[in-house]
């Protein structure tokens, strides 16, 4: 097993891994008030991604979980789906819990989009990620750099 030294808060190293399916490693950081997965990309992601955010029941109120789970289902999906990259890869997912707010990235190798309203058509299946996003999180943005990354901010997260 493989993987990274991250540096916490207070200057010390943690390298906590936990295997949680086939060639996915988490690496969890500050004891439980952050999560950092890799998942393959493939059509697997979005039911690992929302699966190992249940490791964060105890911390989160019920709903915000629920609400992120949807939301990280959605962003994955995208990014497994339209990240333009070849299938191989990963595609990221940090999470991390402030007193006042929950903070979520997804990441992934393609080069990026445009966000772009969604159509009238509410019968039209598919393009439903960034709207939901938009609805429910309290903040949300896009960030490009060697990846793509896509996050949300959703507040009152106590559980």
């Amino acid at each position: 097993m493989s993987g990274q030294m991250h540096t916490n808060g207070n200057g010390s190293h943690t390298n906590d891994f936990t295997t949680f399916s086939e060639g996915t490693i988490a690496t969890r950081e500050h004891a439980g008030t952050e999560l950092s997965v890799r998942f393959n990309r493939g059509p697997t992601a979005a039911a690992a991604a929302r699966n190992t955010l249940l490791a964060l029941e105890q911390r989160l109120d019920a709903q915000v979980l629920e609400d992120i789970r949807l939301l990280v289902s959605e962003l994955v999906t995208n990014a497994v789906r339209h990240a333009g990259a070849p299938g191989a890869g990963e595609v990221g997912l940090d999470v991390t819990i402030r007193s006042d707010a929950v903070r979520v990235e997804v990441a992934d190798p393609g080069g990026g989009f445009e966000p772009t309203p969604r159509d009238d058509e509410m019968g039209r299946p598919g393009g439903w990620g960034l709207y939901l996003v938009d609805r429910i999180a309290d903040r949300w943005g896009i960030v490009r750099n060697h990846l793509n990354r896509v996050w949300f901010e959703i507040d009152g997260v106590a559980a």
